[in-house]
C-alpha cells in the first residue's frame, strides 16, 4: 500500500515534445547537424532535382531560340513556321513536366529528412524508391493544396496565409503516414490547431533566420562574376531549403 500511494504522490513530468517556450527554436541546431552529416545525400538528391530541370530549360531555349519579336506579340519568323502561342503551349508543357518531376524529387526528400530526422540510416536508392512509392499521393495532396491555397490568396491574401500555414505538415504527414491528401490535410490543420503558439514561433524565427542568411548571401554573391554567382545561388538555395527542410521535419516529429 505504502508503495502505491507514493508512486501516486510522485508528480508527472510534462513530455518535452508537448511543453516549453523554446520547444519551437529546439530543431534549429539538430537541423544544420543532420545537414552536415549527410551532405552526400542532400548533394545527390539536390543534383537529381537540379540537373534534369536545368536540361529542360536548355532544351526550351535551344528549341524556341527566336528573335525578341515573338515577345511583343508578334508571329516567330516563317523560317521556323512557330507563332506565339504555339512557343507558350510549349512552354508551358515543359513548365508542367518539371513540376511532375519536382514533385518525385520532393517525396525522395522528404522520405529522406524523415528517416534522417528519426536517427535512422537512409540512402539515395532508399530515398528514390520511397520517392516512386509516395509518388502518386504527394502529386494529388499537392494539386488540393495549390487549389485550396489559390482560392485563399484569390479571397484577400489573409485567408491563403492562413491556409498556408494550417497545410503546413500536410506533405510530411502524407509521407510519414502513407495517408491520402484529404486525411494528410485534415491532420495538419488538427496539428497545428493544437500547437498554433509554437508554429507561429517556429515560423517567425525561420523567416528571420532566412531574410539575414539572405542578406548575407547576396553581399557574398555579389563579389563573383554574374555566371558564377548564379550557379553559386543555385547551390545556396538549394543548402537553404534542405536546412529549414530539415528543421520543420525535427520540429514535426517534436509535436506531432
Amino acid at each position: 500500500m505504502a508503495d502505491k500511494k507514493t508512486a501516486a504522490s510522485k508528480p508527472v513530468k510534462a513530455s518535452t515534445n508537448s511543453t516549453g517556450s523554446t520547444a519551437s527554436l529546439d530543431s534549429f541546431a539538430p537541423a544544420w547537424d543532420l545537414l552536415t552529416k549527410h551532405i552526400g545525400l542532400w548533394g545527390a538528391l539536390w543534383l537529381l532535382g537540379f540537373v534534369p530541370v536545368l536540361i529542360i530549360g536548355v532544351l526550351v531555349a535551344m528549341t524556341f531560340s527566336v528573335n525578341s519579336d515573338v515577345f511583343v506579340g508578334k508571329a516567330v519568323p516563317t523560317t521556323t513556321g512557330i507563332d506565339i502561342s504555339s512557343l507558350l503551349g510549349a512552354l508551358l508543357v515543359w513548365a508542367l513536366l518539371a513540376g511532375v518531376y519536382s514533385i518525385f524529387v520532393y517525396a525522395a526528400q522528404l522520405h529522406a529528412m524523415l528517416e534522417a530526422a528519426n536517427n535512422k540510416s537512409v540512402s539515395f536508392a532508399q530515398a528514390i524508391n520511397a520517392g516512386k512509392a509516395s509518388f502518386g499521393r504527394l502529386l494529388v495532396l499537392t494539386l488540393v493544396m495549390m487549389l485550396i491555397l489559390a482560392a485563399g490568396f484569390i479571397a484577400f491574401i489573409i485567408p491563403g496565409i492562413i491556409l498556408g500555414v494550417l497545410l503546413l505538415f500536410a506533405p510530411l504527414i502524407s509521407i510519414d503516414k502513407k495517408t491520402g491528401a484529404l486525411e494528410s490535410i485534415r491532420a495538419s490543420i488538427d496539428l497545428v490547431s493544437a500547437n498554433v503558439g509554437k508554429v507561429v514561433v517556429f515560423i517567425l524565427a525561420a523567416f528571420l533566420f532566412a531574410v539575414v542568411v539572405t542578406l548575407l548571401a547576396g553581399i557574398i554573391l555579389d563579389i563573383f562574376p554574374e555566371d558564377l554567382a548564379t550557379f553559386l545561388e543555385a547551390i545556396f538555395n538549394g543548402v537553404v531549403g534542405v536546412y529549414f527542410g530539415l528543421a520543420l521535419t525535427k520540429f514535426y516529429l517534436s509535436i506531432r
